[in-house]
Order: C-alpha cells, then structure tokens, then sequence
C-alpha cells in the first residue's frame, strides 16, 4: 500500500508472474486477504530485469489470459519462442518491446492490438495479456465426467466423503475385486481440485461406503458384453449396480471422476447423484503399432489403463509391418530371430497371454493383427523357406514388402499355419488380416492377393470358427470381404463408414482424417459423430470407431526400407530408448485419443469440443490420467513424436534425411494422395 511505502502481493501474483525473491526485509501478513506485505528485491525467472520494489506504483498488473483453439491472424511482432514451454513464452513475449501476446504451440508473438483480429483457429490456442485475472471457465452440466454419460441428474449442492471410503460387494468375482482394489487407491489419491473457494457445508453428512451390485455372473468379453451401469450417490451413501462386472468397473470409474478434493477432503458437486450409462457402440478402439516401433509389455499395459479410464475396450494390436513380426512364434522362430540390435524386441508367448489377461482385468479385447499380404517385410526370416515374396532381391523395397501366392501354395500354407499358432493365443472372437495397400506389385497381381487373402478369411470363418476383419481395401479392391455377419471393414481413407455401411458390411469407422494420431489434428477433431446422416439399417451396422497410433515416425530409417531417410523420432527406435519412446508414444496419443474415446462411447449432440466447457473436461481427465501415471501430454503443452512441450527427445545428430511428416508421407509408394485433412 501506499500509506506504507510497501508493495502488496498475494502469492499468486507471485506464482504468476515467476518472481523469485532474493532478499526480504520485514514481511507482514494482512490475514484477511492473504496477502504477503513485502518490501522487496526481486528478479524474474530468467534472470533480466531486476528491480528494487520498494513503494508502489501505478502500473497496472499483468494477466494472462488464454483463449483454446484461436489466434489473432498475421497481427506479429519481430521475433518468435518457437520450441518453447508456455511460460517460456510468457517469459520471452515479457522482453519483446511491443508483445501483447502469442499463440502456442507455434510460438508467434503477438501485437498488443492481437484481440481486435482475434478468430478460430483448431491448431493452436492464443494467450494475450490482460490487465485483470481471467475468469474461470464454466464447467458443463455434465460437470468433470468423461466420457459424457447418457443420462445424468446432478443438482446443485455437494455431498462430502470419508477419506476412508470402503467400496463393498457381494460378488465373487477376482476380476472384480481387483478392479475394487485398484479404485480405493484412485480414490484415496483423488487430485482434481474443487473449482474455486470451497468450504465444507456446515452439519454436512459424511457417507463412508460405495456399494457394488452386479447382477449376473458373467465374465464373457465379447461384441454383445454389456457395460452399462447405473450409479446413485445421495447422503447416506452410493451404490453402482450392473449386469456384468465390466460394467460395474465402469461406474467406478465415473464415480471416481465425482470426486474432488478441497484441501484434506473429498466431496461430489452435487447434491445428489443419478447416473445411468452405456455406450452407442460395442466397438471402441485403439490401435498398436508394434510392427513397426515395438512398444514394450509395460507400455501396452499403461495403454490398457489410459484405455479403462475412458471406457475404450478393444486393444487392436497390430503385430507386424515392415519393421517386424513381433510375436514369438514356437513353429517359426526364424520369425523373430533376426529382431537384434536397433531392430531388437518382440514379444514372448507369455508376454502375450500377460497382456491378455491385463486387458481382460479392465473389460478391454485384444483382437491381433499380422498385416499380409502387403506391408510384409517384417517376415523376410522365412524368404525363400516358407514364403515367396514378390521380388527375391531385399533392395527391391517395394516388392519386396508384399507376399506372393506362389503356385505351389507354400506362402499361404505358411500364414494359414501362424494365424492357428495365434489363434491359441488370443481367445477374442475376431482376427485381422490387415490387407491393406496392395496394388499390382513386381510379378505380383491383385489376383495373387485375393487368392491369398481368401484363404486366410476362409480359414478364420471356417476351421477357427471366429469373425474376420481387415482394412477397407479387402471390401474395396481385392473384394474379398463378405456381406456377412463374420465379416468386418475397417475404413481408413479412401472409403468411409457411410460407404461400407450403404454396401451391407459390418464396419468399424478408423478415419485417418479423424482418428490418425499420426496427423497431429487438435484435440476438437476426434469430437465427431461417427455416424451423422446414417440411416438405422446402417447405423446398425456400425460396430464402432478405432483410433490408430502407427509408428511410422518411430522408424530407425523410413518404412523400416530406406537407408537414407530418417523420420523425425528415428532415434526413438532401438530398445536403448523404451523409456523415452513410452513417454513420447503415451503424451502422443494422449489425451487427445480420450476425445476420440468419448466419441465412440456416446456423442452427445449440441456439445462443442472448442467450448471452455469441453476443455474444462478435457484437462480435468488430462489430469488423471497423468495422477495415475500415464504419461499424457501436460494440459497447456503441446506433443509430437520426437518432442514434448517445446523439449526435443533426442538430438539428431545423424547423417541424412530427416524428413518432415509430410515428407515422409510423400514416400509412401502405396499412399495415392494425402489424407483428406492435408489436401
């Protein structure tokens, strides 16, 4: 104050503005406000402009203030913080004679005028300066839960818990039980902080226990499981009741995500609860990539996690490429033999069934992948054994990479005998034969891929007695798929679901243009109603969505086939860098992949993803995750492959081509044209 010759700050003035106090004489405090009465010497973060404070000024204080998914157009000044943290920017936007902001994660600097020409704009979010703190964003009716439930009723008030909360069942089930197990320790570790001041209601009623109710005892993990669930919290206390343990599961997690803490207790928005919920579709999906970056048994099962948390339940492993078959395989093992050094990783018959069982442990299928007859150079350790490709010379890279259908049936005889090995290894009802991206090739015609193709998806609808599935091309090119209930199409990018669904065929909507982590599209673009304009014969044919994280950026040289050119994460790649890879591949996927997870389970219509209301939910489940350690992209940062909040993983050192992602997309010999959201 004035009257006093000091200078008043709170101490989130301080937080704010990066002060670090060098030297403090007499320090007051004004218990009323929370206010530090300081005289001071102080210096910012970065070291420039120190300052005596001593009597105080009229310079107005500095805010800022963020904007998601905006940007003020070519309204610049000279310089940039590219690369750069948030605060970084704050920091190097502070020094800049004429910043009054930037936008992130691109890092231009801003003219003090930038809100005249302010707009939308889905790649980066605007921060500018203000001169008072910026009011927190409105929370939706839906409050802090993610996925939006279908049903919900929560009135205002709140309802207070026991840190000592006991989750109680009558059921037997060891599944259940550890899931139970696992949700006392979310709970008893709950961090989403309550919004704004907060004061525990005077005579409030502490309930103590959650009770779960399943009322059947199965334990099947199929299309038809059911993972609805209803869940009721009022004074007295809650209760999830479900007919299967995996719905169950389901209302722990959203009961989970009621609870906020506000300083050493919890409590619930709300004065009551009434929630009941289940998914518009049975299939909701993320693809691994382990034909190409192996990701390691511990990142799967971090994955399977972040997956539960946002009711997602089918794990699409994809298992080989050109990089690797990455399963062990007792009848084959010069499949894996070769898979040392910088190629080094895959996975042993028991890692599987580890997996496997993890999954099963949080409702979640795993459905396998061996991608043939294209994209199979990951099988070369049985050329010229045990499979014929389309061109006998490795440097041959194009040809080489697909199968022939040799006339003496040897390469067909070959897979027919790897899908029965994995068949005894993945229980789930659905195989993938992949079939994508194959075209005339060397000596190799479409007539040798159908043949090839058609044998497999004879084998698994007949002998195997399970359902099909492969990309869109296997519908749309070689037409080997069926209009049958055993079949399934995968459309990825030149067909869509409303396409395949028109034709008859059962389809699971994988839009690259959506759901392709590897495109780096803002969060918003996974909010999408999957099945906008269907009509109900088609809608009843599509199963679900899936959302893909390939690894092409990940390879030790491009497509794991050209020596001379490197993707931007190449040196992710050896086993050496499994740590740095998990961090990178998880902050990578998510939490934008919990968008796209929320689409899948129930798309709530008038709900806009650029609404603060959306990023309010976003960040809270951001924030988690990351609480229950998945190492998810930090909320107001940004993450690629080979880089983290502005960090890079590696510095690359090597000699050749690092490509861009789009220079690397351009390499692809079998892409036709870009994805539709570069064209």
């Amino acid at each position: 104050t004035k009257a006093t010759g000091q200078l008043g700050f709170t101490t989130s003035d301080i937080a704010a503005h990066s002060l670090r106090v060098l030297c403090v004489p007499p320090v007051t405090m004004d218990t009323s406000t929370s206010t530090l009465l300081l005289a001071l010497t102080y210096v910012t973060a970065n070291g420039a402009n120190a300052a005596k404070v001593g009597v105080a000024s009229d310079s107005t204080a500095t805010y800022w203030w963020r904007y998601p998914q905006s940007d003020c157009g070519y309204d610049d000044v000279k310089g940039n913080c590219t690369g750069s943290t948030v605060d970084e920017c704050k920091r190097i936007c502070d020094a800049t004679a004429g910043c009054g902001g930037f936008n992130y994660p691109h890092g231009i600097l801003k003219k003090t005028d930038c809100l005249q020409h302010k707009g939308p704009q889905g790649s980066v979010d605007l921060y500018v300066k203000e001169s008072s703190p910026q009011p927190p964003p409105p929370t939706g009716p839906w409050g802090l839960l993610w996925p939006i439930p279908q049903r919900y009723v929560l009135p205002a008030g709140t309802l207070v818990l026991s840190p000592t909360i006991s989750i109680v069942t009558k059921s037997t089930s060891e599944r259940l039980l550890r899931a139970i197990a696992r949700y006392q320790k979310y709970i008893s570790n709950t961090s989403v902080t309550f919004p704004g001041d907060f004061k525990t209601p005077a005579n409030s009623s502490i309930f103590s226990t959650l009770n779960v109710v399943v009322t059947t005892s199965s334990e099947s993990l199929d299309l038809a499981t059911n993972y609805s669930y209803r869940l009721t919290v009022d004074q007295t206390g809650a209760t999830v009741t479900a007919p299967t343990i995996y719905g169950a599961m389901y209302g722990l997690e959203t009961f989970s995500q009621l609870l906020l803490s506000a300083g050493s207790t919890i409590h619930i928005n709300a004065s009551s609860v009434d929630i009941v919920d289940w998914p518009d579709y049975a299939h909701r999906s993320f693809m691994v990539d382990s034909g190409r970056r192996f990701w390691p048994v511990s990142t799967v099962k971090l994955l399977l996690d972040a997956m539960s948390f946002n009711k997602m339940n089918v794990l699409h492993w994809h298992l080989s490429d050109n990089c690797r078959f990455a399963v062990e395989s007792k009848n084959y093992p010069l499949l894996t033999k070769r898979l040392t050094g910088v190629l080094g990783g895959f996975y042993s018959q028991s890692d599987v069934k580890d997996v496997v069982a993890y999954a099963a442990d949080r409702g979640v299928r795993v459905i396998p992948e061996v991608d043939v007859p294209g994209h199979s150079q990951g099988l070369q350790g049985l050329s010229g054994t045990d499979i014929v490709f389309c061109a006998d010379d490795a440097n041959d890279t194009k040809a080489y990479a697909d199968i022939r259908n040799d006339a003496g049936g040897k390469s067909l005889a070959t897979l027919k005998a790897i899908y029965r090995e994995l068949a005894t290894l993945f229980p789930d009802n659905e195989m993938f034969i992949g079939a994508d991206e194959t075209s005339n090739n060397g000596p190799c015609t479409m007539s040798d891929y159908q043949a090839l193709e058609t044998g497999l998806c004879n084998l698994i609808t007949g002998e195997l007695g399970r359902t099909v599935g492969g990309w869109e091309e296997y519908a749309f090119e070689t037409g080997v798929a069926n209009v049958a209930p055993n079949y399934v199409v995968n459309t990825w990018h030149y067909h869509t679901q409303f396409e395949a669904t028109a034709r008859g065929f059962n389809t699971v909507a994988s839009n690259d243009s959506h759901f392709y982590l590897l495109y780096q599209q803002p969060y918003s673009k996974y909010w999408v109603n999957i099945a906008d304009g269907m009509n109900a014969s088609q809608k009843a044919l599509l199963r679900g969505g899936s959302i893909a994280a390939w690894g092409d950026e990940y390879c030790y040289i491009a497509y794991c086939i050209h020596p001379d050119k490197k993707p931007s994460a190449h040196a992710l790649f050896p086993p050496s860098a499994d740590a740095l890879f998990q961090e990178s591949i998880l902050g990578y996927s998510f939490p934008r992949a919990s968008v796209g997870g929320g689409s899948f389970w129930h798309y709530a219509d008038g709900v806009d993803a650029a609404s603060p209301e959306f990023l309010v939910t976003y960040e809270a489940m951001n924030t988690r995750l990351i609480q229950r350690h998945v190492p998810s992209c930090p909320n107001e940062c940004h993450c690629d492959a080979s880089s983290r909040c502005g960090k890079q993983y590696a510095n690359e050192t090597d000699t050749g081509d690092v490509l861009t992602l789009d220079a690397l997309l351009a390499l692809d010999p079998k892409r036709k044209q870009a994805p539709p959201h570069r064209r």
